[in-house]
């Protein structure tokens, strides 16, 4: 049973509803982010100062101790994405294994894995080659170069939309590539919750008419 729950990026758009739908589950959630003023509030979650960027792996090392499970949400929006984006989640991971938790779900982004689709609609035109390489590589090494038993969460485009509640995993030639950004959070919460179905997965999502729980248990 996941008990603690670590998050990276808890002030984001998806890091933030993440938490408080893990805390209204009675998950204790650790909510790591630079702005303290910004984490969710609630009396599940506790807040914890982190710099991604300047942490050491031991630094993160230390913050992740008796945790059960790791979620990592931090992104610069193009910002910085060699430290953030790149770097910051590979730190995250190396410090994983370093304070002995297992379980990493990482949120990634839409074809991240196959370069080929880059130079097809809808990447093509969204301008977004460099983020996806740093997702590339942060993905890979999550993959190839740890033990840990990780999700990879590879969703279409985030919109602030209401809540659905329902995903598909498959894309179709009819595919409307968006989600809603409380939808991709609470499939983060369920991936989360239920190891069993998402363990060692890389699962692609955008809005659907799955319910969330049958789409991941898929």
């Amino acid at each position: 049973m996941v008990k603690k729950v670590f998050i990276v990026g808890a002030t984001g758009r998806v890091g933030s509803q993440a938490a408080l739908d893990l805390a209204e589950r009675g998950v204790e959630v650790y909510a790591g982010g630079r702005a303290l003023d910004r984490l969710p509030k609630h009396e599940n979650i506790t807040p914890i100062a982190l710099d991604l960027a300047q942490a050491s792996v031991n630094e993160l090392a230390e913050k992740f101790q008796g945790m059960d499970s790791i979620l990592f949400t931090a992104g610069s929006r193009g910002k910085d994405l060699l430290r953030i984006d790149a770097f910051g989640a590979v730190k995250a991971m190396q410090a994983a294994e370093k304070s002995g938790v297992n379980r990493f779900v990482l949120l990634s982004s839409m074809y991240v894995l196959q370069p080929e689709k880059w130079q097809e609609e809808p990447l093509k035109s969204a301008d977004l080659e460099e983020f996806n390489i740093a997702k590339f590589f942060a993905d890979h090494y999550l993959m190839d170069s740890t033990n840990l038993n990780y999700t990879i969460l590879q969703p279409t485009g985030l919109t602030e939309t209401p809540y659905t509640g329902k995903i598909t995993t498959e894309y179709t030639n009819t595919t409307q590539y968006k989600n809603s950004i409380p939808d991709v959070a609470m499939t983060l919460a369920e991936i989360i919750l239920h190891p069993e179905w998402t363990s060692r997965r890389v699962i692609m999502m955008t809005g659907g008419d799955t319910p969330i729980i049958e789409a991941i248990a898929q």
